[in-house]
């Protein structure tokens, strides 16, 4: 059945369906009601090839940014992971399509890529619905020329518009988290002496990540799930959480409510509400359908911050709570698991926000769709240590379809490197909130003085680089240019190429060299003469002077890493 131009649903005999059609800022919204068998509904949406370099969708280290073919490219999203929508952009990054679907509730299975017959671009939604009587689908359709990146952030104000958890400040503060330095081997005095220089460096927030709870040297997850800290780590868990108040820094602590060891008291209460085992890490999935589990799930995580001082939480293995729905019986009170595992985060969010309003809340990119982070206000990449590319990529997805403050995964420095190659870990992830893993005492002197002057130059232009608008170069190439600005500065990004060419004279702009070796060529369209600093990955003025910036890009001496500062003069 054709809906409109571009636009068909498949559906089974005996099945009405009605459409409804709206506008909204150039886009098309389609609400389709559809009445009887569901188990063959599919929604098409689709647009000619050419054109197309290439397609957006939220994944976690997504490197595969080719059209592909409908047959070789089939995701599913749900709940607790993905995300219903694509982006489909030119070489010039003109959106050609960008289609969504409202409710991320459901799960959707996407074949997605070039029709070769047709020679079209498709999107097939295929909802998971059985054979339910009714359902109501919103569709959202971009064809306008603009910048594929607006398109997609079109969408994402669709999803959220009205419905956001508040951001407090502090989440755009610089973190020190524990992971990659410690793994699982920590204890409050090894905590508290990274804590006291990872502030000197800017940080004012600590996560404790896992390991916590647990007995020294545990590989596996067979000791979680009570949530109790470890006597022998944290003799006074209260205490420890106030001398990293005393500091001056937040701190988070790391939980994954649904984990049940199976050495732990939780594991034996609970026998028998289990979704899934996993024999190799040894622990076992708590059923949150059961009232008595969803409601302990809840007390666990919010415990940990009305009884201990915490100032929020990361939340983690949210995607591993997953099985088949059944309908609700007599113990099971709620049989769909995204339901159930939806008003669980609700439960939590509600009771944290109650006890802490200006909570922090982390999740993981893994589960960051529309509908999930509304209970979060921390978005983080998904795990890549030391791989600057992934972070990069990561952190810039998120800002396209996630409301919050993005955070880098933990940085994991390599001790004894180079300046260069311990700030281009940090210059990666310019448009993000940072978060970093080192021990302090391991690193030179040199990757010491980096650290302190890129922290410092995230922390003093978070406005700039992470609530400004943003523009994205060549999705296909992963981002070589990312540019940013606000009514006086702008900041360009160069990645992979050492050309920029301003669009406008700017009162103060910066150019940060993350492509190799000086020079850079900088011009303007719109010529004018400016004052400039170059300076190097540690902040040490290398040169200056003035320049005339016009059409014709000229040679500056900005070093790897480094930055080029430009101070537009008067005539």
């Amino acid at each position: 059945m054709i809906i409109a131009d571009g636009i068909s649903a498949a559906i089974a005999p005996d099945t009405t369906i009605d459409v409804k059609c709206a506008e909204l800022n150039g886009a098309m919204l389609y609400t389709i009601t559809v009445d009887g068998d569901l188990s063959e509904l599919a929604v098409t949406v689709s647009c000619p090839a050419s054109e197309a370099a290439g397609r957006w969708y939220p994944a976690a280290n997504q490197y595969a940014r080719g059209v592909m073919q409908t047959w070789n490219s089939t995701k599913e999203t749900a709940f607790m992971y993905g995300a219903p929508i694509y982006s489909y952009y030119s070489q010039d990054d003109a959106n050609l399509l960008c289609t969504a679907m409202y409710d991320s509730f459901t799960t959707y299975r996407i074949c997605s890529g070039i029709d070769e017959p047709s020679q079209h671009i498709v999107v097939k939604f295929l909802p998971q619905l059985g054979k339910n009587s009714h359902t109501e689908l919103r569709l959202y359709i971009d064809r306008t020329r603009r910048k594929w990146y607006e398109s997609v952030q079109s969408a994402t104000e669709w999803w959220y518009a009205g419905r956001q958890s508040p951001v407090p400040e502090c989440a755009y503060d610089p973190v020190y988290s524990t992971w990659y330095a410690f793994q699982r081997d920590i204890d409050a005095d090894s905590i508290i002496a990274q804590c006291r220089a990872a502030y000197k460096f800017g940080c004012r927030t600590l996560i404790i990540d896992d390991g916590w709870a647990t007995p020294r040297g545990t590989i596996s997850y067979n000791d979680s799930g009570d949530w109790k800290p470890n006597r022998e780590r944290f003799p006074n868990f209260k205490g420890f959480v106030d001398e990293i108040h005393s500091i001056g820094m937040k701190a988070l602590l790391w939980v994954a409510p649904g984990l049940s060891g199976y050495a732990s008291a939780s594991h034996r209460l609970y026998d028998g509400k289990f979704l899934s085992d996993s024999d190799k890490l040894m622990y076992s999935v708590l059923d949150p359908r059961y009232p008595d589990v969803r409601a302990a799930l809840c007390q666990d995580v919010c415990r940990l911050v009305e009884v201990y001082g915490f100032d929020g939480v990361k939340i983690d293995f949210i995607d591993s709570i997953r099985g088949a729905d059944c309908e609700p019986d007599a113990q099971r009170d709620i049989g769909s698991v995204s339901e159930v595992l939806r008003e669980l985060l609700q439960s939590i969010h509600t009771r944290l926000t109650s006890i802490r309003p200006d909570v922090m809340i982390e999740y993981r990119q893994n589960y960051c769709g529309p509908d999930v982070a509304l209970n979060a206000n921390i978005m983080r990449s998904a795990d890549c240590a030391q791989d600057y590319l992934t972070n990069r990529i990561n952190t810039l997805d998120l800002r396209l379809y996630t409301k919050g403050a993005v955070h880098s995964d933990m940085i994991q420095f390599i001790y004894g490197d180079t300046p260069e190659s311990t700030a281009l870990q940090l210059v990666n992830v310019l448009f993000a909130t940072p978060q970093i893993s080192p021990r302090f005492e391991r690193l030179s002197a040199e990757q010491l003085d980096v650290i302190r002057f890129w922290l410092n130059f995230m922390s003093e232009k978070r406005e700039l680089l992470q609530k400004s608008s943003f523009e994205l170069s060549r999705c296909y190439a992963n981002y070589p240019v990312v540019t940013v600005r606000n009514e006086h500065e702008r900041l360009s990004a160069l990645y992979a190429e050492q050309t920029l060419v301003l669009d406008e004279a700017c009162e103060r702009a910066y150019a940060v060299n993350a492509a190799g070796r000086a020079p850079i060529y900088l011009g303007s369209r719109e010529p004018y003469q400016a004052a400039y600093r170059c300076i190097d990955c540690k902040g040490v003025e290398t040169e200056s002077g003035k320049v005339l910036l016009d059409e014709n890009p000229r040679a500056m001496p900005v070093p790897f890493c480094g930055m080029i500062i430009l101070e537009a003069l008067g005539n």
